[in-house]
């Protein structure tokens, strides 16, 4: 976690100094204390009103998260152009401060269009054989913290409008365990229907006994390492893990019954060779977001794989879902917050 944090202020750091850098040459600006104040503050926003958070229940404080997650998007977005521009400038040669100008006003433009999608909550629908008809719908990466409770109220609306059998939840449900936090979280007891849980790395991030105490005494059935038979279909949950191998050994030292039709939980990407071996029909995970902010995706897609969507081999079906909320930037460039529909059909 430790190098993590330093690996995450780092790239901030090296991200704003790039930028600003950048922008205070373009419009004539000294690079004084304005500019290493803005650069430091910028790279600490985050991680810092998240720390701050874990130890200050306070509505300024969440604000502050708030405002430092916007920042992030939109210095995404201006690294981003930043790059693009070294390289136009030299195809359309132009007076500097015009080309800052532009810069601004097309990030602008970016980051208003990614605020409104991130409002907006897509519904996809995908059917798939099965042993009977069911419908089950999948959340991930809602994390309620970053997500208010307004939000967490539209998706359960949304999810009872689908008539759902039951709601599976693959991770990263919390980020932080405050007030306004575990109120949001009542909302989960208004979901007609069977609702099933297994943590993801943002549950370890805050707490993951609190959060799943919390979560059995708001009635979630709780999945980590843990095996359900639902008559025609065999439900069966793991808790995150970071190895690939460490993952699929958990799964193969569980008790489940390879005859049976099996739906497996899970928060990570998973090889689907190796579900497809071991007698896993239907696999449901998250973590990726999809990227959530174009480009960003190139970037995740080095490190999971695969990104996003179906996928299938022989008879196991694999679905990574882009997330049901959002972390940090509450925006959405290139990606949607979306509910899974798994509608399964007797073939």
């Amino acid at each position: 976690m430790v190098f993590f944090v330093a690996f995450v202020l780092v790239t901030f750091f090296a991200m704003h100094f790039y930028v600003f850098w950048r922008l205070f040459g373009m419009f004539g600006c000294r690079r004084r204390w304005g500019f290493w104040s803005l650069t430091i503050l910028g790279a600490i926003s985050l991680i810092g009103s998240r720390i701050l958070e874990s130890y200050i229940d306070h509505i300024l404080i969440e604000i502050f998260f708030v405002a430092a997650g916007y920042w992030l998007g939109v210095m995404w977005l201006l690294f981003c152009t930043m790059l693009i521009y070294e390289v136009i400038k030299y195809v359309l040669p132009h007076q500097p401060r015009t080309g800052g100008k532009i810069i601004i006003a097309v990030v602008c433009l970016f980051a208003l269009y990614a605020t409104l999608n991130a409002r907006r909550v897509t519904v996809n629908t995908i059917n798939l054989p099965g042993p009977e008809a069911m419908r089950i719908v999948q959340w991930s990466d809602v994390h309620i913290g970053s997500m208010n409770a307004a939000y967490i109220q539209k998706i359960v609306d949304k999810t009872n409008s689908l008539d759902p059998d039951m709601i599976l939840i693959t991770g990263d449900l919390v980020d932080h365990f405050s007030r306004r936090t575990q109120k949001a979280m009542t909302r989960l007891t208004q979901l007609n229907g069977a609702v099933y849980f297994v943590s993801g790395n943002h549950e370890y991030y805050t707490g993951r006994k609190q959060v799943l105490d919390k979560l059995e005494r708001l009635g979630v059935t709780l999945m980590d390492h843990r095996i359900r038979d639902l008559g025609s279909v065999q439900l069966i949950g793991l808790p995150d893990m970071t190895d690939p191998a460490q993952a699929e050994g958990a799964l193969l030292a569980l008790p489940y019954d390879r005859n049976a039709y099996s739906i497996l939980m899970f928060h990570r990407p998973m090889n689907i060779d190796f579900l497809e071996q071991a007698g896993i029909q239907l696999t449901l995970v998250g973590h990726t977001h999809r990227g959530q902010i174009f480009p960003f995706n190139l970037i995740v897609w080095f490190f999971e794989r695969p990104l996003y969507g179906l996928h299938r081999q022989g008879d196991s079906f694999l679905y990574v879902t882009s997330g049901t909320g959002l972390w940090g930037p509450r925006m959405r460039l290139g990606t949607n917050n979306e509910i899974v529909v798994i509608d399964l059909k007797p073939e």
